[in-house]
């Protein structure tokens, strides 16, 4: 028997692995709502809810068991589930605490969390937003908070991030779906005072950002206070960052770092023998997609675990190996641009929480699969010599001399070696004297 704490990407792809080969899995969730994040932290614009239902589905079919309204720390602990029978177990809780500004007022009434209006909003739990609305971050959860604000009735919603148009953690067409739906967006402000008037909230002031990060990379944000601005509004909206809740931890003596649990990165096995961690209260705020790769890696360590085996056994990537690739293929090439998924107009999709997207149509979706998708990652991540780079505006590969010299004796060029779309061609490897492949890096990150 196998528990699973948090029902998001992570905790429900670790589940349907481990009942794929035959374990009994019980996924215990905090929320009234299986889904984790992708229920209650992505609005339904983004990714409807019965589809996520649909997809919950398919793993309860499979025999895996979610229990809902189940407080880890709580209701149930390491001790109280090891006493029923359970011998392994996946912490996969996320990242459901909201990060503070931590300046004066922050507390007043009108001011709300990111996460926690997401929630609200995701659970149908009444939100109430202001006319006028001011939301303080730059990530993909800020855009999701003011486009969700105008869909609760908000008609003027600004978006105050400290990173220039160019910096900003949200995705590119995020901003630009932000945009096309009215929303505008102030660069390079932080936030100074919350303002007040007859003892109500009356808006937000800001202190011009100098710069986001330090010579070393390293978030370390400057101002100019003396350069100040302020913006009206009666809903400020705090949308910085998320935090684990680790408040589970102490009592059990489950070992946590300042972010999050703390874990073997390969195996994803804690400290504690037989708990693992994984998914974003591991690592950070990451993707879905992301999420999904860590509960199915933290599978295979629990089986691994269970049966007694070796758990980082051929799991380093320095062990994998290329695939040759022997046909040139460059009569394929296409530097046709990405297709663009057809979608609501935003006059429409404002109005309700409707899916934006609205998929490819067939000539479409061949379309897209036709064309050249640009995939020098590939080759730069293969290159031995790192000196190789990518140049996304004639789409090529540049900045690579030292692989003539290979050539001229015989030595496979990686590059070569890992293109996927067989574009690169200098012959075919097997062909080559012995040892000719030497300098060639055996893994592709």
């Amino acid at each position: 028997k196998v528990a699973i704490i948090g029902s998001g990407p992570a905790g429900l792809t670790a589940a349907y692995f481990l009942a794929l080969n035959g374990y009994k899995v019980t996924v215990f969730e905090k929320l009234p709502v299986a889904g984790g994040m992708m229920a209650v932290g992505i609005p339904e614009y983004r990714l409807p809810r019965k589809t996520l239902a649909s997809e919950i589905n398919v793993v309860k079919k499979m025999g895996v068991k979610i229990k809902t309204g189940v407080t880890f720390g709580k209701d149930i602990t390491l001790n109280s589930l090891k006493k029923e029978g359970y011998k392994a177990f996946f912490l996969a809780t996320g990242l459901h605490k909201n990060r503070q500004l931590n300046i004066g007022n922050e507390k007043m009434k009108g001011v709300l969390n990111g996460v926690d209006f997401l929630r609200d909003a995701s659970l149908k739990n009444p939100v109430s937003v202001g006319k006028k609305v001011v939301v303080v971050g730059g990530g993909n959860v800020a855009i999701d908070v003011a486009l969700t604000s105008l869909r609760k009735g908000a008609k003027d919603v600004t978006v105050v991030c400290l990173e220039q148009r160019d910096e900003m953690p949200a995705w590119k067409h995020e901003i630009e779906e932000a945009l096309e739906e009215g929303v505008k967006i102030v660069n390079g402000f932080g936030p100074n005072r919350f303002l007040k008037k007859g003892g109500k909230l009356s808006g937000l002031e800001f202190k011009r950002c100098t710069s986001v990060f330090d010579d070393q990379c390293v978030f370390n944000p400057k101002y100019d206070a003396k350069d100040l601005s302020s913006i009206e509004a009666d809903t400020v909206i705090i949308a910085i960052g998320q935090a684990a809740d680790l408040s589970f931890a102490g009592k059990q003596r489950i070992p946590v770092t300042s972010t999050g649990l703390v874990a073997d990165p390969m195996t994803l096995e804690t400290p504690m023998k037989g708990v693992f961690a994984g998914g974003d209260v591991f690592y950070g705020p990451k993707t879905v997609a992301e999420a999904v790769g860590s509960g199915k890696e933290a599978a295979v360590s629990i089986g691994r675990y269970l049966r007694g085996l070796d758990l980082r056994a051929g799991r380093d990537l320095r062990d994998t190996k290329l695939i040759v690739n022997t046909q040139p293929q460059k009569e394929t090439y296409d530097p046709a641009s990405r297709t663009q998924m057809p979608r609501l107009d935003a006059q429409t999709r404002v109005k309700s929480f409707r899916e934006v997207h609205l998929g490819f149509t067939e000539d479409l979706a061949v379309r897209e699969a036709k064309r050249c998708i640009s995939c020098g990652a590939c080759c730069v991540q293969a290159c031995p010599y790192s000196v190789m780079q990518f140049n996304q505006e004639v789409t090529k590969a540049v900045k690579c001399d030292l692989c003539v010299e290979k050539r001229g004796r015989n030595e496979a060029p990686a590059c070569s070696v890992a293109c996927p779309a067989h574009c690169i061609f200098w012959g075919d490897p097997a062909k080559f004297p012995a040892g000719a492949d030497q300098g060639i890096q055996k893994s592709v990150p």
